[in-house]
C-alpha cells in the first residue's frame, strides 16, 4: 500500500483519509442525519474502515479516500450545540462548492468521482433497541425504492451498525468493497468520456458566442459596403415572419422566388432523399444556374421533376488513398513503418475504404492516443448492428456521455417501437404540464 494514511478528520468539510500518489479517482463517503464523519465509519473496536480496510482491498485501484462532515443533527446533542436548519438542498450546495475548492487546491479536479451515477442500496436486517423496543429504523421498501440501475442488498447488523465494519469478514463488508473497486477502476474511462465531450461543447459555445458577437459588426461593414445584401432582398420580398411556423412554407416561396429571379448561382444540396415528399418543390428552375445533389440512394436520371440530373458515380478510395488519409489525419509522420501501412491497409478495408468512417476513426485516435492495432482488434470484434449487443454498446456509449435525452428517446423507441408520431416525441413533457389535461408518469425517463 503507497498511499498515506491520515486520522485527523475534521468535523466539517472534507478530510483525506488515505491518499495515493497516483490517484485517478476520489471516492467521497458522506454520513447521513445525525452523522459524524468519523464516528459514522467506526466500529465499536475502533476500526475506521475508510482508512484502515478500504485502502488495502482496493488493491490496484488507484484512489484517493475522502470524509465530509457537515452539520446533519436534526436535535441538540450537547448543552450549547445548535440542530441544523437547512433543507437538504441547502447540504447539497455546500458540498459541491467544497467539494469543488479542495479539489481545486490539491489539483484533482479532473478526477471522477465516486457514486456519481452508481447506487448501491442497502438496509438493515438487524432491529434496533428503542428504549425497551425493538424496530427497524428503515425498513428494506423504505430503504431500497424501484428504481433503474440500482443493486439492492441487505447488511446483517443493525441501522447504526450497518456502515461500520469491524474487519473484512464483516456482514456487508466485502460486497460494499468489490462493488467500489469496480467503480474506480472503470470511472477512469466513463469520466474521460464525460469531460472531452463538455470540452468539445465549451469549445463549441465559445466558438458560437464569438460568431453572434461578430455578426452585427459584419453585417455593418456588409451593408456599409455593398448596400442592400441579397438576405434583406430576400426577407423583404417575402414579408416574412419568422417567429411563426407558417413562415417556414412562405421561406420556401420566398427562397425559391428569389433563386429563380436571378442566375449564375449554384446550390447544393446534401443528404438528398428522392423519395421525400414534394421534393420538386423546394426545387428551382431558372437559365444560367446550376444544382447538385449528393445523395447514397440511387440516382434518378430519368426524373424530368428533377431536370434529368447527371450521373457523377463517386467511388470508393484506393486503398494506397484510404491508408494515406487515415496516417495523415492521425497525425502520424512519414515515413511510415511497414506496420503503420499494414494496421492501415485492415483498418481501412473493413471500413470498405469511406472517407467520413476513416475521418472519425483518425480522429478518434488522433484524441486518445489509442494504439493502432489496439484499434484495429476492438473495431474488427465491434458488436454489430441489429444484434442486441450492438444496443447494449450505443447505451453504454450514451451513459458514459451523460446523454440522457438521447438516452430516453432510445427506451422510448424501445419499448412503443419505431412507429411513434415524431410530433408526440417532439413535444414531450412540457406540453402535458402546459395543458394540465393529462396525468403522466416519467418513471425513469428524465424527459
Amino acid at each position: 500500500m503507497r498511499g498515506s494514511i491520515n486520522k485527523q478528520i475534521s468535523r466539517y468539510e472534507f478530510t483525506a483519509v488515505y491518499t495515493h500518489p497516483e490517484a485517478k479517482v476520489d471516492i467521497v463517503l458522506v454520513h447521513g442525519l445525525n452523522g459524524d464523519p468519523q464516528k459514522t465509519w467506526t466500529a465499536k473496536n475502533g476500526t475506521f474502515w475508510p482508512a484502515d480496510l478500504l485502502p488495502a482491498s482496493l488493491r490496484d485501484a488507484k484512489a484517493n479516500i475522502l470524509v465530509y462532515g457537515y452539520n446533519a443533527d436534526v436535535y441538540s446533542k450537547k448543552h450549547g450545540s445548535n440542530p441544523s436548519d437547512n433543507f437538504i438542498y441547502l447540504h447539497a450546495q455546500t458540498l459541491v462548492t467544497s467539494l469543488t475548492h479542495y479539489r481545486k487546491d490539491e489539483q484533482t479536479s479532473h478526477n471522477p468521482i465516486i457514486w456519481r451515477f452508481k447506487i448501491l442500496m442497502a438496509h438493515e436486517n438487524h432491529k434496533t433497541d428503542i428504549k425497551g423496543a425493538k424496530m427497524l429504523i428503515v425498513d428494506s421498501s423504505s430503504a431500497g425504492p424501484q428504481l433503474p440501475g440500482v443493486t439492492y442488498y441487505a447488511i446483517e447488523a443493525t441501522h447504526s451498525g450497518m456502515c461500520k465494519f469491524e474487519s473484512r469478514n464483516a456482514p456487508g463488508y466485502r460486497t460494499v468493497m468489490i462493488l467500489i473497486r469496480e467503480w474506480v477502476l472503470d470511472a477512469a474511462d466513463v469520466i474521460a468520456t464525460r469531460w472531452r465531450v463538455e470540452d468539445e461543447e465549451r469549445l463549441a459555445r465559445a466558438k458560437h458566442e464569438i460568431e453572434e458577437r461578430m455578426k452585427p459588426w459584419i453585417q455593418s461593414q456588409q451593408i456599409a459596403r455593398h448596400g442592400h445584401e441579397s438576405s434583406t432582398e430576400l426577407s423583404d420580398a417575402g414579408d416574412l415572419d419568422r417567429d411563426e411556423e407558417r413562415g417556414t412554407r412562405r421561406m420556401v416561396v420566398a427562397v425559391r422566388a428569389w433563386l429563380n429571379s436571378t442566375s449564375n448561382w449554384l446550390l447544393v444540396l446534401d443528404g438528398i432523399h428522392f423519395d421525400f415528399p414534394d421534393l420538386q418543390y423546394y426545387i428551382p428552375f431558372t437559365k444560367d444556374s446550376s444544382m447538385i445533389f449528393t445523395s447514397t440512394e440511387q440516382t434518378v436520371a430519368e426524373a424530368y421533376q428533377f431536370d434529368y440530373p447527371q450521373i457523377i458515380a463517386l467511388d470508393s478510395l484506393a486503398k494506397e488513398e484510404a491508408q494515406e488519409l487515415l496516417l495523415d489525419e492521425m497525425g502520424k509522420k512519414k515515413p511510415w513503418t511497414r506496420d503503420d501501412l499494414s494496421q492501415a491497409a485492415e483498418l481501412v478495408e473493413s471500413m470498405d475504404r469511406l472517407p467520413l468512417m476513416i475521418h472519425v476513426a483518425a480522429q478518434h485516435l488522433r484524441a486518445t492516443r489509442e494504439p493502432l492495432a489496439k484499434y484495429v482488434r476492438s473495431f474488427k470484434n465491434r458488436p454489430r448492428v441489429g444484434n442486441l449487443p450492438a444496443y447494449h454498446e450505443v447505451r453504454i456509449q450514451l451513459q458514459n456521455r451523460g446523454a440522457v435525452v438521447a438516452l430516453n428517446l432510445m427506451y422510448m423507441l424501445s419499448f412503443f417501437g419505431q412507429h411513434i408520431p415524431v410530433e408526440m416525441v417532439a413535444l414531450g413533457k412540457a406540453y402535458l404540464l402546459e395543458s394540465r389535461q393529462c396525468p403522466f408518469r416519467t418513471s425513469d425517463l428524465q424527459i
